[in-house]
């Protein structure tokens, strides 16, 4: 398992109050009908390394969703999602409440930012974007 392969199973089980939830996520790409969301890993850092190989990591994501932004009604809907999805996944980090990221690693801390539009097209179809650092422990392999 790896690290977005962790992640994408945790946004798996985000619901907002009104229930609304993602209705596919992808690894990568955006493709096909909007309520899309897809994961993407943006870096991968040594924050600190032990005597014994044993090292703090942080790992960067671009998270973006597609979806219709034509309407105004849409545009709210989208940024409403966004919001909640950082709220929720914030939350999870004050209870604890981590994704599994694979052998050998420990997640120690979830976080969301920078909620915002990204891009629009012609077609009434736009990207938005969250992005989720995690910082994780990972042991050296034996």
């Amino acid at each position: 398992m790896t690290i977005a392969d962790g992640l994408i199973a945790f946004l798996w089980s985000f619901t907002d109050e009104n229930g609304l939830s993602i209705k596919n996520i992808l690894m990568d790409i955006v493709e096909g009908n909007p309520d899309v969301l897809s994961v993407s890993p943006s870096s991968d850092n040594t924050i600190k390394r032990y005597l014994n190989g044993d090292e703090v990591r942080e790992a960067n994501f671009q998270v973006f969703l597609k979806a219709y932004t034509s309407e105004n009604s849409n545009r709210i809907k989208n940024t409403h999602l966004i919001d909640k999805m950082k709220e929720w996944i914030n939350r999870q980090n004050k209870l604890k409440n981590f994704p599994e990221i694979g052998e050998y690693k420990s997640c120690r801390k979830i976080e969301a930012n920078n909620g915002m539009i990204y891009d629009t097209n012609e077609s009434g179809e736009g990207l938005y974007l969250l992005q989720i650092k995690i910082t994780y422990y990972e042991k050296m392999k034996k």
